[in-house]
Formats: C-alpha cells, structure tokens, sequence
C-alpha cells in the first residue's frame, strides 16, 4: 500500500456539547458546560498543564507568576469552608483536561481547573456527570465529527 499523502488529510472538526449539572447539596445551583474533545495536541498540553498544576498544589518546585518568585513548598488548596482538598495527580489530570475541553482561548465564563476541584467537594452528585461527561468526550464515544475506523491490516 503507498503512503498518504498527509498534506491531502482532512483535520476532523470536534463538536461542542452542552451539558448542565445540577446537585442536592446545593439545591438553585446549576453548572452549565460546553465541552469539546481535545485533539492528541491539545490532549498532551492539557497534560503539561496538569504536571504544572501538580507542582503548585502537590510536590512544590515552580514559579509563582501572581507573586513573581520561586516556590519550593506546594500552595495548600483550600475549599470554600477552609477545609484542605486532598488533591492528587489523577484528579489534577481531569481537572486540567476539563478546563482545556472548554475551548482556546478559555471562554470568560470557563470553570478553571481550581474551581473544577471546589466543585467535586462542594457538588459531589454533579461532579460524577461531570466525570462522566469527560470520559464519553475522553474516550471518542462522541463529540468528534464523522468518526473513524480501524481496519485490520491484511
């Protein structure tokens, strides 16, 4: 079989979905997200967004712009009661996908991913459709226009 020429493939257009959540314990409240699927580009700079996220919250070691200085001890993240939220490397992943998965430039109304985080403990009900959400757009099962295929190779 010859090679593609790649100069002739068409680059696949993402779909915006629109999704709102909504949860008990804090009832009037309703997050509305327009998410798109990250291209293997965008996926791998969502993810050196995260390893910067990790610094800052998890293992310290990173330039604090707000401050202009060098950190060696990770920031504390707080919830809104003043209770520490335990983060880890995989939630910072989600969260970091997430905010990018809402387009870029971030839209003015974009959730960042520190407010993602105060979501989950504040919003656990709607955190799981969040998550969900994330996985189906993760995972292909929808959001990209006209899906491929894999044929096995003869």
């Amino acid at each position: 079989m010859p090679k593609v020429d790649v100069d002739t493939l068409k680059r696949p257009r993402p779909v915006t979905k629109q999704f709102r959540f909504t949860d008990p314990s804090n009832p009037g409240v309703e997050i509305e997200l327009n998410l798109r699927p990250l291209d293997p580009i965008e996926d791998e700079k969502a993810l050196e967004y995260a390893n910067q996220l990790s610094r800052r919250w998890l293992t310290g070691g990173f330039f604090w712009e707000d401050r202009q200085e060098w950190r060696k001890d990770p920031i504390p993240l707080h919830a809104q009661d003043g209770v520490p939220i335990a983060v880890n490397e995989r939630a910072l992943t989600i969260v970091a996908r997430l905010e990018k998965m809402q387009g870029e430039p971030l839209p003015e109304d974009a959730y960042t991913a520190e407010e993602f985080l105060r979501i989950a403990v504040s919003m656990p009900e709607a955190w799981s459709g969040i998550q969900a959400a994330y996985w189906s757009l993760l995972s292909g099962e929808e959001g990209w226009q006209g899906k491929g295929s894999r044929e096995p190779s003869a």
